[in-house]
């Protein structure tokens, strides 16, 4: 049975989007601190990475003070990831490894995707691990030769993956 919201047409997905994304500006714009709207703002540039050019315009249009804010790379851990990173071992980075390989083809596929795969595979056996050690992880392999990348690997809805020669006849 598919959600409500799949259901929904695209139209009224972004406007409800839009809406939320206003909102979230203007509780950005009221914040009283300097240091703090600097970070909101980041945050919603964040939010921005990979959406519609259209949604992206109106929003820095709107919004002037996003044209400054640099969005927070995909690669990001908190201070609890953090702490969650540090109690893997090996065979855990292995085993993320190994299941990023097996998403991936010979074709370039979205980093996103590519780690979408590869979390479902590992939920079982590793179900806390944060996004951004995945994302950490394809830079890993790319630098290893295992895969190829095209785009900025720290943004992993706008960069893409594809086996490396040496892998795929492995």
């Amino acid at each position: 049975m598919q959600n409500d919201r799949a259901r929904e047409p695209l139209g009224t997905q972004m406007l409800a989007l839009e809406t939320s994304f206003v909102a979230a500006a203007a509780t950005v714009a009221a914040m009283p601190g300097v240091e703090e709207r600097a970070h909101g703002w980041r945050e919603l540039a964040t939010l921005l990475v990979g959406m519609p050019d259209a949604f992206r315009a109106t929003a820095y249009r709107s919004h002037p003070e996003l044209e400054n804010a640099q969005p927070y790379p995909d690669t990001r851990l908190s201070a609890a990831e953090q702490q969650l990173v540090s109690l893997l071992d090996q065979s855990d980075l292995e085993a993320i490894d190994q299941a990023l390989v097996d998403n991936s083809v010979a074709s370039w596929r979205t980093v996103a995707r590519v780690i979408g795969g590869a979390m479902v595979s590992l939920k079982a056996q590793l179900p806390s691990v944060p996004l951004g050690l995945y994302v950490r992880r394809i830079a890993v392999l790319v630098d290893g030769g295992a895969l190829l990348a095209q785009g900025d690997v720290d943004f992993m809805r706008l960069s893409e993956v594809k086996l490396s020669v040496a892998v795929k006849h492995a």
